[in-house]
């Protein structure tokens, strides 16, 4: 956790409370959204380990981190995706893509029978895909992320997952998005304060993301446009 947050400059720094065994780890700099990975990258580069992310607003079930180190075996040098999505207007190579799972009367049953409490994946194929998505968990290895990750720019820092895929796409690191399992409903608090109604600047959720991947195009030559 940043000592001072840029989204909410009032906040007087108290610390929550939490369970024993979980340390909160204090930072100087504030990365927004990215600061939920970069200050590990930083503290565990060079140091055999997995990072594992998730979002707070989000119940996950049991076998979930086991889910992640299955995939790790089998996809060494990658990371690994619980949740994703495809670059807008990308040239997609010739890699095996995740295959997203229709909308229809079977996720409709599925949900009804489980009362809401989940929903299954929205992907039926594993495969690779442009972006991970938080909400889904990640797991990567601190060496995976390159240096340049730091240098924000300034637009950007209120990017959620568009900046920290681009730069292993940079790093010429692809995102595995492994198909098994559930994602559970948003916990109450996922209502309030809402990154994905934050705007900076006159720009919200929809137009900074695309900055993001103009800037991509632009200044690191990945995330070309369909020609």
């Amino acid at each position: 956790m940043p000592r001072r947050y840029r989204r909410f400059p009032d906040w007087d720094g108290c610390l929550p409370q939490v369970p024993q065994g979980i340390t909160v780890v204090r930072t100087d700099q504030d990365y927004g959204p990215a600061t939920k990975i970069l200050p590990a990258v930083h503290e565990f580069r060079g140091q055999d380990c997995e990072l594992l992310l998730c979002d707070d607003d989000r119940r996950y079930d049991p076998l979930w981190t086991s889910r992640f180190l299955a995939a790790r075996r089998e996809h060494p040098d990658r990371v690994i995706a619980g949740a994703g999505a495809f670059v807008p207007g990308r040239r997609e190579g010739s890699l095996p893509r995740a295959v997203p799972r229709k909308k229809g009367s079977l996720c409709r049953l599925l949900r009804l029978a489980t009362q809401g409490l989940h929903k299954p994946s929205a992907w039926v194929v594993s495969g690779y895909a442009g972006m991970f998505k938080g909400y889904g968990g990640a797991m990567l290895r601190p060496e995976l992320r390159p240096d340049c990750a730091f240098d924000i720019p300034k637009l950007l820092w209120t990017v959620d997952d568009p900046w920290p895929s681009g730069n292993f796409a940079r790093n010429g690191v692809g995102i595995w998005l492994n198909a098994l399992g559930v994602i559970r409903g948003k916990r109450r608090i996922a209502r309030r304060d809402a990154l994905l109604r934050f705007s900076w600047q006159g720009k919200g959720r929809g137009a900074a993301d695309a900055a993001c991947y103009d800037w991509f195009r632009r200044n690191r030559g990945i995330w070309r446009p369909a020609s």
